[in-house]
């Protein structure tokens, strides 16, 4: 299996406060690597520095074997690496269209929108969800208009609209119904078969050991433990998470 994504060693301080003092993470093209740990863990902040948002004080990433360095988010699309984030970062104001393809409109011969494309390419993602809205989802709706679940699907879509070779989803569930959790994870296993490399960031265990091939369990900065879920129980997993560091061998 082609290893798309190596996390290791990481270091990361945010004005004197450690964060991640030893974040480690691999992911493969073609599994669900779920990415746990209780709050403060690092999951986030491992995220953010895969993604670009923030840059690590130590420690590499690898991105096929090579080392690579990610300066901002758009440096990170460009590796192929999309993230729905835990906070929305949608633009309230605009239409569900425009924030999915803002700044990648596509232009016509003196450089107008074709509104036509934007909007079929729009429907085409929107699809996807198709019986899990609560109401009439179109692309011309402000997103201010949107129910915190369908703002969540609409920060997944535009993620997904990258075509991604890596898709992290920090806590993509958090707002989302069962008949949607169940679509997200069917098109997770679509997604899976095509390739794709996903990291499943959440606190759930039981959506962690339905959707996840393998876990990676951040305590205190730290990665603790790594393995395929088949071979661990929920109660190892909570073990990892909250075991102090002197009970450990």
């Amino acid at each position: 299996m082609t290893l798309s994504l190596s996390a290791r060693n990481v270091v990361k301080r945010y004005e004197g406060v450690v964060a991640l003092s030893d974040g480690n993470l691999d992911v493969h093209s073609g599994e669900v690597v779920a990415l746990i740990g209780a709050n403060g863990s690092g999951k986030s902040t491992i995220s953010k520095v895969i993604n670009g948002v923030v840059v690590l004080d130590g420690g590499q990433l690898l991105l096929d074997d090579k080392p690579v360095h990610f300066a901002s988010p758009q440096a990170a699309k460009k590796a192929g690496i999309s993230t729905v984030f835990q906070e929305l970062s949608l633009i309230p104001q605009m239409s569900v269209a425009d924030n999915i393809w803002l700044t990648r409109e596509p232009l016509d011969g003196v450089g107008r929108v074709k509104r036509k494309t934007v909007f079929s390419k729009t429907d085409e993602l929107l699809s996807l969800f198709a019986g899990t809205y609560k109401t009439d989802l179109r692309p011309d709706v402000p997103v201010s208009e949107l129910p915190p679940d369908e703002k969540q699907i609409v920060e997944i879509l535009k993620a997904i609209s990258f075509d991604p070779r890596l898709l992290i989803l920090d806590e993509a569930t958090a707002s989302l119904d069962s008949r949607q959790v169940q679509r997200l994870f069917e098109l997770v296993q679509k997604w899976k078969a095509d390739g794709k490399a996903i990291v499943f960031v959440s606190h759930r265990m039981e959506e962690i050991f339905r959707i996840a091939d393998r876990y990676s369990v951040l305590r205190n900065g730290k990665t603790v433990g790594a393995g395929n879920i088949k071979e661990i129980t929920d109660k190892d997993l909570v073990k990892l998470m909250i075991e102090k560091e002197s009970g450990l061998n």
